[in-house]
């Protein structure tokens, strides 16, 4: 059974909660009555999932680095990476030629550790 899994570009909330105890009710139920049970708990594509966060942030709102830094410090960054990340969604869905080969690209300088920014095409 797998539950509880979380998008960590989401700002947590008590239904997150919910779900892990719910999950966890339902896995001790079938091993209560005698069912094997394989839990699987894992933490979504995180991934990919950043790298269209730094995409919003590179690409649609333009910060520097600074800036990005600067808005981690403050109070309720989750629900700014929230939003942003559901904006970089509508993005790429008015950009579908392009949604590939950035992501391609994203994710090639994710892996070297690079952080240098390309030109944006509008």
């Amino acid at each position: 059974m797998e539950h509880s899994s979380i998008n960590p570009n989401k700002a947590a909330h008590i239904g997150h909660l919910r779900n892990a105890i719910l999950g966890d009710t339902f896995v001790r139920l079938l091993r209560f009555a005698g069912r094997e049970v394989d839990v699987q708990n894992y933490i979504d594509n995180t991934g990919v999932q950043v790298a269209d966060v730094v995409v919003g942030f590179l690409h649609i709102e333009k910060k520097t680095r600074a800036e990005i830094e600067a808005l981690a410090a403050a109070p309720r960054f989750d629900f700014y990476c929230w939003d942003l990340y559901a904006r970089v969604s509508q993005w790429y869905a008015r950009r579908t030629s392009r949604t590939f080969r950035r992501g391609q690209q994203r994710s090639m300088r994710l892996k070297k550790g690079t952080t240098k920014r390309q030109p944006s095409p509008s």
